[in-house]
């Protein structure tokens, strides 16, 4: 329960810092109805997945198999260049 005062209770949360998002409502009635839902997020995510394995494929060649572009540690051997580019395009939005 919260009580009156104890707002700090309101950052905990059973997923402490593993969120992959945050909304922030500051403008929600222009931004809501650019929100993905059902199948229209899972065909974003599965395309976002797809482009981010070839950008592996492509930026990794022969280090790393078409099955392991997605297995802990394998984007650790990007160069920088690889990190950048990855960050931009596919973590900056």
């Amino acid at each position: 329960m919260i009580l009156p005062g104890n707002c700090a209770r309101l950052d905990e949360t059973p997923y402490g810092n593993n969120w992959i998002c945050v909304i922030e409502g500051d403008n929600l009635d222009a931004e809501l109805p650019q929100l993905k839902i059902g199948k229209s997020a899972v065909n974003f995510i599965q395309e976002d997945l797809d482009r981010f394995k070839a950008f592996v494929q492509k930026a990794l060649g022969d280090e790393v198999s078409d099955r392991e572009s997605f297995f802990i540690g394998v984007i650790e051997k990007l160069d920088y260049a690889g990190w950048e580019t990855a960050t931009k395009d596919f973590f900056g939005r």
